[in-house]
């Protein structure tokens, strides 16, 4: 039975050029505001990390979770908990621990960069995470997360794949600091429902490669130009979860200046005999992607000024297809009957 395709184009800011198919190692201060040391020895230390990780597509995150405190949140004290700390402040790359007191911060550094160095370079894995170059601003303001995960096959724990909001550069009143200061990429809120994430991935399944996209509407309350994300894939080992793959981009807005929109009438999109057709109006290689509304990718393909997709097959529903080319993109609602 042939099926019906109404195509409504969907204007975009794309915000990001390019995904980030690095593990980016989380260093995470698990502090307080309130907190005479966070904010003396713990706070040379977070700052020095901060100034040698800040930039873009370096290999750490450093990652404020508040426990406690004028920035605590429901998420700090889950991710807290889970990393097993006991009081304040305490250092963690991934999950393993480094014991940083008043005397020994200053050589515990030495340590935890090679703690980052070790789970981006050597440390074994199950997966490999990465933020897709078809993260966007709506029209509406929403952010579109697309997650790419990439499952080996041999993992023998669950797998999760959360996805969180930081902020950089939040004012606020340290202990031990003199008045207002700003607070390094603060762990913020969650957007998957649950803090430790969706399951992707059970015991003895089968080597995949996923896509997994996600809505996110702003906090009126945060500085859209300083907010990033960060994915992380975690394994279940018994109640606890253990970071598996992580990726982060930070402050996503900085680069709009570097980013191009298609328009609606660089192409030509139709439904004949089943399938949806598109055409360029422009000579050259682009990537087209069918995704379905559980976000999973159902067709793709690199074409030269037009391609055939096949919808035969396709239950009823919203599809999205995107058309890509290098930091050039628009995307289509597909509503298939």
């Amino acid at each position: 039975m042939r099926k019906n395709i109404y195509l409504v184009a969907i204007l975009f800011l794309t915000f990001l050029t390019s995904g980030m198919s690095q593990r980016t190692a989380v260093m995470s201060k698990v502090t307080a505001t309130w907190c005479t040391n966070c904010g003396t020895y713990g706070w040379s230390l977070m700052e020095d990390l901060k100034s040698e990780y800040q930039a873009n597509g370096t290999d750490a995150l450093v990652l404020g979770v508040h426990y406690s405190g004028n920035l605590q949140s429901d998420l700090g004290k889950w991710f807290s908990s889970n990393l097993g700390f006991f009081g304040q402040p305490q250092f963690f790359v991934a999950n393993e621990r480094y014991p940083v007191t008043s005397g020994s911060w200053q050589t515990q550094i030495e340590g935890i960069r090679e703690g980052i160095s070790r789970y981006v370079n050597d440390d074994p894995s199950f997966t490999s995470t990465s933020i897709r170059t078809s993260d966007n601003i709506d029209t509406n303001g929403d952010f579109n997360i697309s997650i790419d995960v990439s499952h080996d096959g041999n993992t023998s724990e669950d797998l999760y794949l959360s996805v969180y909001i930081f902020e950089n550069n939040v004012e606020d009143v340290q202990a031990s600091q003199q008045g207002v200061v700003m607070h390094p990429n603060v762990l913020r809120e969650s957007v998957t429902d649950e803090f430790s994430g969706d399951q992707i991935v059970s015991v003895g399944d089968a080597a995949q490669d996923m896509n997994f996209n996600y809505t996110w509407t702003p906090n009126s309350d945060y500085n859209i130009d300083n907010v990033g994300v960060l994915a992380i894939v975690w394994r279940k080992v018994g109640d606890d979860y253990i970071m598996d793959s992580s990726t982060a981009i930070k402050e996503w807005s900085s680069q709009l200046s570097s980013t191009e929109q298609f328009v609606d009438n660089d192409f030509t999109v139709l439904n004949s005999n089943n399938t949806i057709e598109v055409y360029s109006n422009e000579s050259g290689t682009y990537q087209a992607q069918l995704v379905n509304a559980q976000g999973q990718v159902i067709l793709q393909k690199k074409f030269a000024d037009r391609t055939t997709l096949s919808s035969d097959n396709l239950s009823s529903g919203l599809y999205i297809l995107s058309i890509s080319q290098n930091n050039k993109q628009i995307s289509y609602k597909l509503y298939i009957d």
